[in-house]
């Protein structure tokens, strides 16, 4: 699984919580998706400070 896929899969199922009256799930999924970028980024941004040194 891609770090793209990752994201997509949460979304899917942050769209299916709310659709289905899932809501503090829904929330908690908004979360997931904003701390998975956040980690996805921070491991990109250490990766090219490691190819620099």
């Amino acid at each position: 699984m891609t770090h793209e896929g990752l994201i997509r899969d949460l979304e899917v199922l942050r769209h299916y919580a709310r659709e289905n009256g899932l809501p503090a799930l829904a929330e908690h999924l908004d979360q997931a998706v904003l701390l998975a970028m956040t980690e996805i980024a921070n491991r990109q941004e250490a990766a090219a400070q490691a190819a620099r040194h």
